[in-house]
C-alpha cells in the first residue's frame, strides 16, 4: 500500500488528464455529494473546496436525500468498491427524483445498476484499496466536475483553514520536510519550525496539541503556576520540548529529563509538578512521586498483564495515585484533550486568517 501512496502525485495527475466525458451541469446550483468512509471524505473536500462560491452543497453519509433536491441539483455517488449500501440507496432513491446523477466506482453492484437503469457512471481503478485510491478518485471527480467548479488555486488554498500530517509517516518519506511544506498558519498541530520558533520566542502561535491539553489540565487543576518546580520526563520534540517552552511561559521552573538522566528518581522527587512522555510503561514509580504534586501522564503504552492487553501510561498509576494530589489516568487522560486541542487550534486558524476575535477558553 506505501507504495501506492508513494504514486499520489503520478495518479493525481493521471486522473485529473483522463479523457472522460463531461456532465451536462447547465443550471446547476445544488451539489449532494454521496458516499462512506473515504469516498465521504471526496465530498467533505469539495464542501470545503467550493464553500467560497454561490453552489450549495451537502454531504450524505447515509441512506436519505435531502428534501431540497430539484431539478437544479447534481447528486454524485461515489462507491469506490461499488458495493456500499448506503450509497445504492442512495443512487436508487435519486432515480425518483428530477435531479442529474453521475455516479462513481470501481466496478461492483454499482456499475452494474447504472449499466440496467442507463444512468451516467464513470469507473475509477482501484489502487490496492479503497484507502489508498482516494486520491484517483478525487481527481477523477474534479476532472468531471470542472466546469461547474469556478475556482482557481488561490481559492482552494483560500477555503483550507488547517492542515494536519498524521503522523508517523513510512520511512521512505522525510517528517521534517512533509511538515515543514505546510503554511506554518494553518498547521493545526503546531510541529511547523516556525510555529517552534514563534513558541519559543513567546510569539503567539499554533502550539502542539498534546502540551496545549497538558497545560490546560495543569491550569484548570492548580489555578495559577507561577514559582512550581516542574520536571518533563521526556525530550521529544511533539511533548517535551514543546511542555517546557509552555511551562517556562507560566514561570514555572522546569527540568527537562528522560530515560537516561542520573539519579531520575531523586530529580522526580523534587516537583510540584511531573508530566510523563518517555514512552516506557510505568517507568515512573508512585515512590518517586512528591506528596501532593500534580501528575500528567502522556503515554500510552500496551502491554499484556495477567495474561490481558491493557493500555498503561508512563507511570505507575496505582501506586502514584495514592501520593499524588492530582493525576490523569490512561487512557482517558490526556488523549481527549488532544482531541479538543487540535479543534481550537484549528478554531484559533480560522480567526486569524479572518481577523476575527478569538475565543478565550482558558
Amino acid at each position: 500500500m506505501y507504495q501506492t501512496y508513494d504514486r499520489w502525485p503520478e495518479i493525481a495527475e493521471q486522473s485529473y488528464e483522463n479523457n472522460f466525458s463531461k456532465i451536462d451541469i447547465k443550471n446547476i446550483d445544488h451539489i449532494v455529494f454521496a458516499g462512506m468512509g473515504g469516498s465521504g471524505t471526496i465530498g467533505d473536500i469539495f464542501s470545503s473546496m467550493l464553500s467560497k462560491t454561490d453552489l450549495h452543497v451537502t454531504v450524505v453519509k447515509g441512506y436519505l436525500l435531502p428534501k431540497t433536491v430539484n431539478d437544479r441539483t447534481l447528486i454524485v455517488c461515489t462507491s469506490i468498491s461499488g458495493n456500499t449500501k448506503e450509497t445504492l440507496s442512495i443512487l436508487e432513491n435519486s432515480r425518483k427524483t428530477q435531479a442529474k446523477l453521475a455516479s462513481f466506482s470501481s466496478g461492483g453492484t454499482m456499475e452494474e445498476f447504472c449499466k440496467k437503469n442507463n444512468l451516467e457512471h464513470f469507473k475509477i481503478k482501484q489502487e490496492h484499496s479503497p484507502r489508498a485510491s482516494l486520491f484517483g478518485f478525487l481527481y477523477s471527480t474534479l476532472n468531471i466536475l470542472e466546469e461547474i467548479i469556478p475556482m482557481d488555486k488561490n481559492d482552494i488554498d483560500e477555503s483550507i483553514n488547517g492542515i494536519l500530517v498524521q503522523l508517523p509517516l513510512p520511512k521512505q518519506i522525510n517528517e521534517d520536510s512533509v511538515t515543514n511544506s505546510i503554511n506554518p498558519d494553518k498547521d493545526v498541530d503546531g510541529f511547523h519550525a516556525i510555529n517552534t520558533g514563534r513558541l519559543w520566542s513567546s510569539i503567539d502561535s499554533l502550539v502542539p496539541c498534546t502540551p496545549l491539553g497538558c497545560k490546560m489540565l495543569l491550569l484548570n487543576e492548580l489555578k495559577d503556576l507561577t514559582g512550581k518546580k516542574a520536571i518533563i520526563v521526556g525530550r521529544s520534540n511533539i511533548v517535551g520540548k514543546p511542555m517546557a517552552a509552555l511551562l517556562i511561559g507560566e514561570s514555572c521552573t522546569v527540568t527537562i529529563a528522560h530515560s537516561k538522566t542520573k539519579n531520575l528518581q531523586d530529580e522526580v522527587k523534587k516537583n510540584d509538578i511531573v508530566v510523563a512522555a518517555v514512552g516506557v510503561p510505568e517507568m515512573i514509580k508512585g515512590s518517586w512521586i512528591k506528596p501532593g504534586a500534580t501528575v500528567i501522564d502522556v503515554g500510552i503504552n500496551r502491554i499484556e498483564k495477567d495474561g490481558k492487553k491493557k493500555l498503561v501510561g508512563d507511570v505507575e498509576f496505582s501506586e502514584a495515585a495514592k501520593v499524588a494530589g492530582a493525576i490523569t489516568p490512561v487512557p482517558g487522560g490526556v488523549g481527549p484533550m488532544t482531541i479538543a486541542c487540535l479543534l481550537h487550534n484549528t478554531l484559533v486558524a480560522t480567526c486569524r486568517k479572518n481577523k476575527l476575535e478569538i475565543p478565550k477558553f482558558f
